[in-house]
């Protein structure tokens, strides 16, 4: 996604500020739903409980687009959906 000039924003419990390592490019938010700030595109890439719980509005408020890609078919797809979201779950 770098490489093809994508901003990537991510979130993980886990991390605080930048982590050595990590590819130039990569913001580290502060939360979920900072990191859908200005996305077009919402990937879920893990089962952790602070994604699950997100309001689908809040992000649906700060997002410039509106697909989301849950990748571990932790969220609420009609939640999602009734924000104006697109909803694409891997393996459904």
């Amino acid at each position: 996604l770098l490489a093809e000039g994508a901003v990537v924003q991510a979130y993980d419990p886990t991390v605080t500020g930048s982590k050595p390592g990590l590819p130039d490019g990569i913001v580290i938010a502060a939360d979920p739903v900072a990191a859908t700030a200005g996305a077009t595109t919402l990937a879920v890439l893990t089962e952790w409980d602070d994604f699950r719980w997100v309001e689908a509005a809040a992000a649906a408020a700060v997002m410039a687009g509106n697909q989301v890609v849950d990748g571990r078919n932790i969220l609420d797809r009609a939640q999602w959906q009734r924000a104006g979201l697109h909803v694409v779950g891997i393996g459904r």
